[in-house]
């Protein structure tokens, strides 16, 4: 699985136009809901192939990597996705609130002494209001990649999020 760039962008190895973004790590903490997904890009798939058949070396891992590996400003080193659904719940609730209400009042008649008229004014007064209230809360949860590969749950996410910054000419490789 990777994304492929058809785009010319320039990387510290150079332009390419056919950039190939593949994941390289996650980091998974369900206790927060998060999913950092770390992915690499490479000039293209044959730097990719390539990286992933060097040698083995336990005391320098990361040198395989950074031999194929091409750096750009626009591909991120790493990508956060919260992992919630929306639930509604109810809550009550116990608030201040200003109300206001017309109030008719009996005024003396400027125009004909002696005689009133009807003139209307606003009165404000605070009151507590209480009562209970429906609310959409984001609910941490880990249905999402239950049942299926992690893989096939983040290069859709991490896919919108170079669409984003490249627009349609990001596409599965």
């Amino acid at each position: 699985m990777a994304l492929e760039i058809q785009k010319q962008i320039g990387t510290s190895r150079g332009i390419t136009s056919e950039g190939y973004v593949r994941i390289e790590s996650f980091e998974f903490r369900k206790s927060n809901g998060l999913l950092r997904v770390n992915p690499t890009l490479y000039l293209n798939e044959a730097a990719a192939v390539s990286a992933s058949q060097d040698l083995f070396d336990e005391h320098s891992p990361a040198m395989l990597v950074e031999e194929w590996e091409a750096k750009s400003f626009e591909v991120k080193e790493t990508y956060t996705f919260h992992l919630t659904e929306s639930q509604i719940r109810t809550r009550d609730f116990l608030r201040v609130e200003t109300v206001s209400q017309s109030v008719d009042q009996m005024v003396p008649d400027p125009d004909n002494p002696g005689s009133e008229i009807t003139q209307s004014s606003w009165t404000y007064d605070t009151v507590n209001v209480s009562g209970s209230e429906e609310y959409t809360a984001n609910v941490i949860s880990t249905n999402a990649i239950t049942g299926s590969s992690i893989y096939d749950f983040a290069y859709p996410l991490l896919k919108a999020e170079l669409k984003e910054v490249f627009g349609d000419v990001v596409v599965d490789a």
